[in-house]
C-alpha cells in the first residue's frame, strides 16, 4: 500500500490590483468680485468650464446666493480688490466657509484695449484667480487681512493723521486770508497765546474768527486722540522712539513676524526701486 503525505502550501497573495472606488473630486466654483456699495458684479467659473457672463447682485442677494451654492455642494474660492469698503465682505464670506482672497488693486487691461468696465475687470480678475488656483502664486498679489482689533486700532491712528492734515489746512487758509490784506500770521496764530494779541484790524479778526474756532476745536481733538493713542504704549521702546511713533508703526505693520526676510520689509516700505 502506498502512502502519500499531504503537504499544505501557503496561500499566495494575489498580485492583481485592488480597484477601490474613486474619491469624488470636490466641485470648485471660482468667483471674482467687483465690489461696490450698492451692488457687486460677480464673474463665475464652475470647475473647468468657460466663465459665465458676469452677474449683478445686491450685497444681501449675493450672500444668499453664495449660501445656496455651498448647500448644493460647491467649494467656493473667491477674490476681490482691497478698497474703501474694508474687510467686512471678506469676513462674511469666511464665515460662510468660502476661501476668499483680498488682493492688491491693479489695472486689469492687460491687452491694452482701453476698455474698462466692471464686467471686464471681473472677467480679467477671474482669469487671474483661475491661474492662481492652478498653482501660479504670482497671478494674484494677496493683501494681509488684519484682525478686527488691528483694523480698528490702525483706523484710530489714521484718523488722527487726517485731523492733523485738516488742522494744517485750516491754519494755512487763515494765513492766506490775512496775506490777501497785507498781514502775516505766524505759527499757531489760532491758539490762546497768539490769537488775542494779533496786530490786525478788527474787521479782519471777524473774518478769521470762524477759522480760528474750527482750528481750536480740531487742535483739542488732536490732543485727545494723541493722548489716547500714547496711553496704549506699554512695551519697552528703543532709545529715541516716542510713544506716538511707536504706536503708529505698530498699528500699521500689525504683525512684524509676517516678514520672513529683509526684502519683504523693503517691499512693504516701498524702498525697492522701480522704473
Amino acid at each position: 500500500m502506498n502512502y502519500y503525505k499531504v503537504v499544505s502550501t501557503p496561500a499566495v497573495a494575489s498580485t492583481q490590483p485592488v480597484n477601490h472606488p474613486p474619491h469624488p473630486q470636490p466641485r470648485v466654483l471660482k468667483l471674482a468680485l467687483d465690489v461696490h456699495l450698492l451692488q457687486h458684479v460677480v464673474a463665475m467659473q464652475y470647475d473647468g468650464s468657460s466663465p459665465k457672463p458676469p452677474q449683478r447682485f445686491t450685497p444681501k442677494e449675493f450672500l444668499a446666493w453664495v449660501q445656496k451654492q455651498i448647500t448644493a455642494g460647491w467649494q467656493i474660492i473667491s477674490c476681490y480688490e482691497a478698497g474703501p469698503f474694508g474687510y467686512g465682505l471678506h469676513r462674511q464670506l469666511r464665515a460662510l466657509g468660502v476661501t476668499n482672497h483680498v488682493i492688491r488693486p491693479r489695472h486689469w487691461d492687460d491687452e491694452h484695449k482701453r476698455v474698462k468696465t466692471d464686467r471686464t475687470d471681473a472677467l480679467s480678475m477671474l482669469a487671474a484667480l483661475d491661474r492662481f488656483v492652478a498653482g501660479n502664486p504670482h497671478a494674484l498679489a494677496l493683501v494681509r487681512v488684519p484682525t478686527e482689533a488691528e483694523e480698528r486700532a490702525r483706523t484710530q491712528s489714521r484718523l488722527r493723521q487726517s485731523l492733523k492734515k485738516d488742522l494744517k489746512r485750516i491754519a494755512q487758509r487763515g494765513r492766506g486770508l490775512a496775506l490777501q490784506y497785507g498781514h502775516r500770521l505766524k505759527g499757531c496764530w489760532y491758539g490762546p497765546r497768539l490769537w488775542p494779541h494779533l496786530e490786525i484790524p478788527g474787521w479782519l479778526v471777524q473774518l478769521l474768527t470762524p477759522l480760528q474756532a474750527a482750528a481750536t476745536a480740531l487742535n483739542q481733538l488732536l490732543k485727545e486722540q494723541t493722548a489716547q493713542i500714547e496711553s496704549q504704549s506699554t512695551q519697552p521702546r528703543p532709545k529715541g522712539l516716542g510713544k506716538l511713533t511707536e504706536q503708529i508703526i505698530t498699528r500699521e505693520v500689525c504683525d512684524p513676524k509676517r516678514f520672513h526676510n529683509r526684502r519683504q520689509v523693503s517691499s512693504y516700505l516701498g524702498l525697492c526701486p522701480a522704473l
